[in-house]
């Protein structure tokens, strides 16, 4: 693609270069009937798009404050899609020598990439403005405007005006083959067995040392209201059996090992006894223990965090492990600043009891499923979320918001990535689709991974590769791989006669 990023135009140049225009085209006028553009061809040949315009920038009649410059902006647009185009740039006198200096700098503050040319408003300057850009199909029906951007040395806009140059892009007799590849889904194994586990972290306050629940200290009752919806509703849903609940506490590093560990033995004992008698758990598993120091924990947030100093800390910590040594030498860092920054704002997050509930989930019909999806999820299975796609036109927004749900549930699936792939691909999303993918990790080739694989090269313009994956597609048994090597040939095809035309 010939892309030229900026060119600066200092000298003079003759008004006698300026081409005549053809009968078709006519001039179009800039900056308050200033500055002439004669837009000259808005055309797709092959894969690509053409535009040509040619600006007259005169010195005489051109008023632009010295410290300000005028930046043309040419803007292809059409009703799915938009693209800006590299500027030309209109200097004042000094805005034009604070450019230069940037320039040499490389701190202008248009990127070199944004700019076509820069000219000086002094300067009596024709600008030859031919662009190339790979055709997207969007662009047939585009239009191509001018906007006019002023701003003054802060680089602040003062006006932006809008004029229109071409109304619409002239298109080549060869139309691109816009290839229709199939793609290819998995219909995963029902569970025997649905397993289900939720978790919540519950953060009480207690006194020091302590391990009694005083419900009014602080924000403890809102804690407790919360942990004690949650367990009423799985309790209360009818499609669930309990099979246990556990606590397990967990402590902060300030005092010794030994004393953290009873300590959350305690409280997540003292959480559950204060829980047991208000939900009726009787019939349920219900087991409390401590976790003590949550070591990991506080790894990860102070990672995260922007505490001064939290690389000493890290090193601490990876050398004596946990130990209450460990707590000492993080506090003789620095003083003991960064210690207590850690201790007020990180601390407090580790000083939990997390609840975790352990249940099975009944089957679900396809008519079932497609209501639960959409309040609780989790509750499905990949079978059953495959059904609730195939309630729905393929495709369509609702089909893939299946698969997605499906890989947010189950982000380790083959399955479920796979099948998110495909509905990814379907919907041109290439982005998306390559994610998940590279998330399928199996040693053994799955046909219908190679089948995505190939249909994502195609979309890429990967043709080779595209080959050698739908051929492993189709010996692996995908039947519409077969259909995908021939939409292939017909892409290489079309794009053979395009380049001979072009020649």
């Amino acid at each position: 693609m010939n892309k030229r990023l900026y060119i600066p135009i200092l000298a003079a140049l003759s008004a006698t270069l300026v081409s005549l225009p053809c009968d078709a085209q006519e001039h179009r006028t800039l900056y308050n009937g200033q500055i002439s553009v004669l837009p000259s061809e808005l055309s797709q040949k092959g894969d690509s798009l053409y535009i040509k315009m040619e600006f007259d920038v005169p010195v005489k009649d051109l008023k632009i404050s010295s410290r300000r410059s005028l930046t043309l902006i040419p803007v292809l647009e059409g009703a799915k899609g938009r693209m800006t185009l590299p500027a030309v740039q209109v200097n004042g006198r000094n805005r034009h020598k604070a450019y230069l200096r940037s320039q040499s700098l490389q701190k202008n503050n248009i990127a070199d990439e944004e700019l076509y040319a820069v000219v000086r408003s002094d300067n009596h300057s024709v600008v030859r403005y031919n662009y190339e850009v790979p055709y997207q199909e969007w662009m047939k029906d585009a239009r191509l405007d001018i906007v006019e951007d002023l701003c003054g040395c802060a680089g602040m806009n003062k006006s932006s005006l809008r004029s229109p140059m071409f109304e619409g892009v002239t298109l080549e007799k060869i139309d691109i083959y816009i290839p229709q590849p199939q793609l290819s889904y998995i219909r995963p194994k029902a569970e025997a067995v649905k397993k289900r586990n939720e978790m919540k972290n519950v953060y009480l306050d207690f006194q020091i040392g302590s391990a009694v629940i005083f419900r009014m200290l602080n924000n403890n009752a809102a804690e407790l209201e919360s942990i004690e919806t949650m367990l009423h509703e799985i309790r209360a849903d009818k499609n669930i059996q309990v099979q246990g609940i556990r606590f397990k506490g967990f402590a902060s590093p300030d005092g010794s090992v030994a004393s953290n560990l009873k300590l959350s033995d305690l409280r997540a004992r003292s959480m559950m006894n204060y829980l047991l008698p208000r939900l009726a758990l009787k019939d349920t598993s219900v087991k409390a223990e401590g976790g003590g120091e949550d070591w990991e924990s506080l790894k990860q947030l102070l990672e995260a965090s922007e505490i001064k100093g939290k690389e000493q800390l890290l090193d601490i910590i990876h050398e004596c492990g946990t130990t209450d040594a460990c707590e000492q030498k993080m506090k003789a860092i620095a003083g003991g600043a960064p210690y207590r920054q850690m201790a007020t704002g990180i601390y407090p997050k580790l000083r939990r009891t997390v609840c975790s509930v352990d249940y099975t989930v009944r089957g679900f019909t396809a008519e079932e499923a497609r209501e639960i999806i959409k309040t609780r999820p989790q509750q499905l299975d990949l079978n059953e979320m495959y059904m609730v796609a195939g309630e729905y036109e393929q495709g369509s927004p609702e089909f893939n918001e299946v698969f997605e749900t499906a890989v947010r549930m189950f982000p380790e699936d083959v399955n479920a990535n796979l099948n998110a792939a495909a509905s990814a691909l379907a919907r041109r999303d290439m982005v998306s689709a390559e994610k998940y993918l590279s998330n399928v990790r199996v040693r053994s080739r799955i046909p219908e991974y190679d089948n995505s694989m190939g249909v994502l090269c195609l979309l890429k313009g990967e043709y080779d590769k595209a080959e050698q994956y739908f051929e492993a597609a189709r010996q692996g048994g995908i039947e519409v791989a077969t259909t995908n090597l021939e939409e292939l040939a017909k892409k290489r095809e079309n794009e053979a006669a395009i380049q001979n035309q072009k020649r």
